[in-house]
C-alpha cells in the first residue's frame, strides 16, 4: 500500500485482545483500510463454523431447523 504516512493508523500486530500490549514494539501503521480489513479477517479466524455460516446464510424460513 502507498498511503502516506501521515494519514495511517496504529495497529496492533499482537492484537489487544489476544493479549497484546500496547507498546512501540507491538505497533505498526496501517492504512485505514488494511487496518480494517486485518481487523475484520482476525475477527472472522476466531468465530467457530456454526457463528460464520449463521453470518453468511439467513435463518430458514418459519423459524424451522
Amino acid at each position: 500500500c502507498d498511503e502516506a504516512l501521515r494519514r495511517c493508523e496504529v495497529d496492533h500486530i499482537v492484537p489487544y485482545a489476544m493479549g497484546g500490549e500496547t507498546t512501540q514494539e507491538n505497533g505498526r501503521l496501517l492504512c485505514s483500510f488494511h487496518n480494517r480489513l486485518r481487523n475484520r479477517e482476525h475477527d472472522l479466524s476466531q468465530r467457530t463454523d456454526q457463528d460464520r455460516d449463521s453470518r453468511v446464510r439467513p435463518p430458514p424460513a418459519g423459524g424451522g431447523t
